[in-house]
């Protein structure tokens, strides 16, 4: 797994799949790249979690917004 920082600091973790034969790339992972942080706040409609806010030192850093059909989680967007 590699990791680089962008110019604002920000840390994102991805993983390439090479095949070893080719040196061909056959698969990029990029996760959600969440920033460092020290606070995280929840909060739920109903049972259901739909949001998750991440802060350091008060200033909020990230925030998921969760959203569902019915009682199934089908989508989790980063601002």
């Amino acid at each position: 797994m590699q990791t680089t920082t962008s110019s604002l600091g920000v840390e994102n973790a991805y993983m390439v799949r090479i095949n070893p034969a080719t040196e061909e790339t056959l698969q990029s992972i990029v996760g959600i790249g969440i920033p460092i942080h020290d606070e995280v706040s929840l909060s739920y409609t109903g049972d259901n979690l739909t949001g998750v806010v991440y802060k350091l030192a008060t200033a909020t850093v990230a925030t998921l917004t969760l959203s569902y059909t019915g009682t199934k989680l089908t989508g989790v967007v980063k601002t």
